[in-house]
């Protein structure tokens, strides 16, 4: 009986030869594709889009308390950079930031690096 080593084998191992080196090409085409497609995926670095939106402060009570932002579509931002005369409850802003990929204690929305932020006309808190 031989033994089948990456598509190669003696005896009865090698009588299915050709559909055997078929298979062992194949997999090692895919293998060779899955480190290219890795390897391509690891050294692409897009920066983020910037965000520039409106939304409403909220406070959060947990981890303490912490000020977020819920925008209008629905997402929720975790604000660095939040100036504190805006850091009231319920209170309409303009804002504009950089997504920014770290983790935060709050677990909670997605770091956001303010740039401006302004109150909306009209917020009465």
């Amino acid at each position: 009986m031989g033994v089948l080593l990456w598509g190669r084998g003696s005896g009865a191992a090698a009588s299915g030869g050709a559909a055997e080196r078929q298979v062992t090409a194949m997999m090692r085409m895919l293998f060779a594709l899955l480190i290219a497609a890795l390897w391509i995926c690891g050294c692409i670095s897009e920066d983020p889009a910037p965000v520039s939106d409106t939304g409403t402060v909220v406070f959060l009570s947990m981890e303490g308390g912490f000020f977020g932002i819920v925008d209008d579509h629905g997402r929720r931002w975790d604000p660095f950079g939040l100036p504190e005369e805006l850091q009231v409850d319920s209170l309409r802003v303009q804002f504009e930031g950089i997504p920014a990929e770290r983790a935060t204690f709050h677990m909670w929305g997605r770091a956001i690096d303010l740039t401006s932020i302004t109150r909306l006309n009209g917020s009465l808190p």
